[in-house]
């Protein structure tokens, strides 16, 4: 089982990655997924977590995948074309 440490190491990562965000949007969702991946590590280390728990994390989860997915795809737009 995961535990809470993980956990606050996401959050960690996820405030590293609002501070670098230009966008204030952007920022401002890393910074909503920090305090839940806290939200988390808080509950996990109290008592086992509760369903909407365990879904809000998988939620969680897809999103952070996604936005990562749309942001290397925003990178290499950018990217000069050599061809």
């Amino acid at each position: 089982m995961t535990t809470g440490s993980y956990y606050r190491e996401e959050a960690r990562r996820c405030r590293v990655r609002a501070a670098r965000e230009p966008h204030s949007v952007s920022r401002s969702r890393w910074l909503q997924f920090a305090a839940e991946y806290e939200e988390l590590a808080d509950e996990l280390e109290q008592a086992q977590p509760s369903r909407p728990l365990i879904n809000r994390l998988m939620q969680l989860q897809e999103s952070q995948q996604h936005r990562t997915k749309e942001g290397s795809r925003e990178q290499g737009s950018h990217e000069p074309n050599t061809a």
